[in-house]
């Protein structure tokens, strides 16, 4: 525990020119610690963040799952408390095991706009050659650092409790003020519900990219990656039906992919998709595509060539013209069209 509370300071001493000794306050190496009981010491020696379950938006904002005593709880720093919560998810009161755990786990920076001489006077003042000093309150500290949220995954939570971009892409969906751009209540709802399908082979990464973007055409770039995903699913599941073979689909689809090489043509497949999804499941984007283009013209066709404008070269040529509101029909139709397939193929692995 000395060593991760060690560590907070060292962070926090990182804002100082440590090139420069003669600058530095006094006592600057002197040691310093972050008080707490024994409960909260107990979550710093035994909590459990996993890095690979941790995202990191900015050096302030970042999501992650950490454990102790058996249970799992989301946190997310750089953001302030959120308007709604998961089902499922119940608030964490801080405590100084999980606040030192989280800050020197993740090495997370003192925020912006925070200046030396404010940690020079209200941080290291303090120290253990200052007479009656038993420690830093954590509460002192932590208001110089990104704001923390921590909730409980609870059972009735209805999502993966261990997929940390399914967690997060939920969370940013239901609360619009974390998302940059101006998504419709419409927009985000559909996402949600797409992400909620618990779909193990949807890309949850994506969908946080697509909720992060700041730019509409790269938001609606990560989302299409999903539906790019199902390219090779719905032909294995074609064939796999059609000659009625008894093993599973997804071990199908790896022979295929790492024996044959096989790659499905992009436009033909994007063309299949819309053709086999419910008119119902596909009207908002047509609507949309409809209000765009001349009337007769292929409109998975269109999706692809707007595709194709942004990730290639000749994008700088084939340049098309979308307006925000646009860009939030097309990709609110998106998230509907993924939802259908998404749900399809449910049980493909």
């Amino acid at each position: 525990m000395v060593n991760a509370c060690e560590y907070v300071f060292d962070i926090i001493k990182l804002k100082f020119d440590l090139y420069n000794w003669s600058r530095l306050p006094r006592d600057f190496d002197t040691l310093r610690m972050i008080n707490g009981t024994s409960y909260e010491s107990r979550w710093l020696k035994q909590s459990v963040i996993k890095l690979c379950n941790v995202i990191e938006i900015s050096d302030e904002v970042r999501f992650g799952v950490i454990s102790f005593d058996s249970k799992d709880y989301f946190f997310s720093t750089g953001l302030e408390e959120p308007e709604d919560l998961l089902p499922g998810f119940v608030p964490l009161q801080i405590n100084s095991g999980l606040f030192t755990a989280i800050v020197s786990d993740l090495e997370l920076p003192v925020k912006k706009g925070i200046s030396i001489l404010q940690l020079e006077e209200h941080v290291l003042a303090q120290h253990v050659n200052v007479p009656l000093y038993v420690g830093h309150d954590f509460r002192d500290i932590a208001l110089y650092f990104p704001h923390l949220c921590v909730f409980e995954i609870t059972v009735e939570f209805p999502g993966l409790s261990i997929n940390v971009y399914q967690i997060t892409s939920a969370y940013l969906s239901k609360n619009a003020k974390f998302v940059t751009l101006p998504f419709s209540d419409d927009t985000l709802n559909h996402i949600y519900d797409l992400v909620m399908l618990n779909s193990k082979i949807l890309s949850y990464e994506s969908i946080v990219q697509t909720l992060v973007s700041s730019q509409f055409k790269f938001a609606f770039l990560d989302l299409y990656r999903c539906i790019e995903q199902l390219y090779q699913v719905i032909y294995v599941d074609e064939v796999h039906t059609n000659l009625g073979l008894n093993n599973m689909r997804a071990d199908l689809l790896s022979s295929l992919d790492s024996d044959l090489k096989w790659k499905p043509q992009e436009s033909g497949s994007l063309q299949k998709i819309f053709s086999e999804t419910p008119e119902n499941n596909k009207k908002e984007l047509l609507n949309v595509i409809r209000s765009m283009i001349d009337e007769g013209r292929d409109y998975s066709a269109w999706l692809y060539k707007l595709r194709c404008s942004i990730v290639h070269l000749k994008s700088l040529h084939n340049n098309i013209h979308v307006t925000p509101n646009q860009w939030n029909k097309i990709i609110c139709g998106l998230a509907d069209v993924a939802s259908y397939w998404y749900y399809k193929y449910q049980d493909f692995y």
